[in-house]
């Protein structure tokens, strides 16, 4: 399954995309995080349905993230 978002929030300048990072290597799928410049964070995400779940779920519970936009 790929999955590709907008992550809303402070999620630039907090480490953001260094904990993506991590997570998809923890997790074992594959992904990348791109700052915008409108502040928000773009993901795209890769692997079994279930991983990519739990590593959002771990974003959301790490960071102060407003609102996903599913893309």
């Amino acid at each position: 399954m790929k999955k590709h978002i907008i992550v809303h929030g402070k999620v630039q300048g907090v480490g953001f995309r260094a904990t993506v990072n991590r997570l998809v290597k923890d997790f074992g799928i594959k992904g990348k995080a791109i700052n915008l410049d409108d502040g928000t964070v773009e993901v795209y995400l890769e692997g079994e349905p279930n991983l990519i779940d739990h590593t959002i779920s771990a974003l959301q519970t790490l960071f102060a993230i407003s609102n996903i936009e599913d893309k």
